[in-house]
């Protein structure tokens, strides 16, 4: 994609994206280099990164990752009133040749913006959709771990004794939930069956509690997808 950016006369930046730094670089219209810098990602870091950009008179600032590593300076960035755009991360060639480090990166997404080319809107992180994503995110990896705690109480039941086998193998999934929930091991640390109740147990009602959890996801995402989308 090719964003068009009024190039004629500041100069622009390039951020490459980490966890825990941001490293900066600042050009001239014309490619030169004028400073390089790292800051944290915290508030203050954000803060002083702006200030970087506005000490060298940046109209237009390339971030590598907008929706993950750096989502919060995008946010950031676009508040104070700069274009951002995403940069792709450098090509494979490219680090071969001038090396892989922070400063590398971010003079490669500045001068990347110099030319227009792969680029892209960053999404907006700052409105309902963004809330949306986050929600769908977790009920998607909850009913992942419930699946997996399915698989593992079944697992458990292949060797377990034969009257805990021969009572509970042959149930649906909600029906061995319920009863497991309910079921009440020994006292006997030291039988078998005790053990293997216990882990059946704990499995199933750790799973009853992720499924309210799932239910109570869906309720909000179907809220606000009706929000977004009065006509879904």
């Amino acid at each position: 994609m090719t964003t068009d950016i009024d190039l004629s006369a500041s100069p622009v930046a390039g951020v490459d994206t980490h966890t825990d730094t941001h490293t900066v670089a600042a050009v001239t219209p014309t490619g030169r280099h004028l400073a390089t810098e790292t800051f944290p990602t915290t508030r203050p870091g954000y803060t002083h990164l702006a200030e970087f950009l506005s000490k060298h008179g940046v109209g237009a600032v390339g971030v590598e990752g907008t929706n993950s590593f750096g989502a919060g300076l995008t946010r950031h960035l676009i508040d104070r009133g700069y274009t951002v755009v995403e940069v792709l991360r450098p090509a494979r060639s490219i680090r071969r040749r001038d090396g892989k480090s922070d400063p590398v990166d971010a003079l490669a997404a500045a001068r990347q913006v110099l030319t227009g080319e792969g680029l892209s809107t960053p999404k907006d992180s700052t409105g309902p959709v963004e809330s949306l994503r986050a929600l769908q995110i977790t009920r998607k990896q909850l009913v992942s771990t419930t699946a997996k705690l399915i698989t593992t109480m079944k697992s458990l039941l292949v060797t377990a004794p034969d009257d805990i086998r021969t009572r509970y193998a042959t149930m649906t999934n909600h029906a061995l939930v319920n009863a497991l929930v309910y079921c009440r091991p020994s006292s006997d640390v030291t039988d078998p069956r005790n053990g293997v109740l216990t882990s059946l147990k704990i499995l199933a009602t750790t799973y009853r509690a992720l499924r309210v959890q799932c239910d109570e996801l869906e309720t909000r995402i179907a809220a606000l997808v009706s929000v977004i989308n009065p006509h879904v």
